[in-house]
């Protein structure tokens, strides 16, 4: 979810068609696909493979899609492979990799622009969180969002992140006078027993002093 639409619009100059977040996820397989994939790129008068073009990761929690430039990335894998675009993906993944994380429409599409529209696109950087369901659970309240807000531009509800004990003490004023970064730590530390414990004990030990 969103919490700062000014930003974007702020951020983005006029004269370009596209934007895209940045992030420093990195996931191999996805350009082992894209490499297979041969998908051409045409500058001038030359013609080059479509690569990894960037050195940060299309992968966040939202992406803008330009239908047009879209359109042509289908239209050049299907003429490529002679079939329909999924089949060509499927037939690209390594057979180890069908089961798991083996392509990424988000590395593939954003990789397409930057190569291939590099002057029409714009990169940001945003405060995200991917694991915000465990720290304000799977249902937040309009409290928990608007403390979230202040941390973060965006945040995602995973369904593949567990929630946690904290989802249920953040919805209580007190709890959130304790950044949600605090809280991750915090959670981070609960692999280990003794470091969670003395680091809990500490924060509501001050959270009552301050009281």
């Amino acid at each position: 979810m969103f919490f700062h639409h000014e930003k974007l619009q702020q951020e983005k100059p006029e004269n370009l068609t596209t934007y895209f977040a940045k992030h420093d996820y990195i996931h191999k397989p996805y350009f082992d696909t894209l490499e297979r994939l041969q998908i051409p790129i045409y500058k001038q008068d030359s013609i080059s493979i479509l690569m990894r073009a960037v050195d940060f990761s299309f992968i966040v929690e939202h992406m803008m899609i330009n239908n047009s430039i879209m359109c042509e990335l289908i239209s050049r894998i299907e003429k490529t492979h002679n079939k329909l675009f999924f089949e060509a993906i499927l037939e690209s993944i390594d057979e180890c990799q069908l089961s798991a994380s083996g392509f990424s429409e988000f590395e593939t599409y954003g990789n397409f622009v930057a190569s291939q529209y590099g002057n029409q696109a714009h990169y940001i950087t945003l405060r995200q969180d991917r694991a915000a369901k465990s720290i304000i659970s799977i249902n937040p309240t309009h409290k928990q969002l608007e403390w979230y807000s202040k941390y973060y531009d965006t945040c995602c509800i995973e369904t593949w992140i567990e929630e946690s004990f904290i989802g249920k003490l953040t919805k209580y004023a007190v709890f959130r006078s304790i950044s949600p970064y605090a809280w991750h730590k915090i959670l981070s530390a609960k692999r280990e027993p003794n470091i969670f414990r003395k680091k809990l004990k500490a924060k509501l030990k001050n959270l009552v002093c301050k009281k």
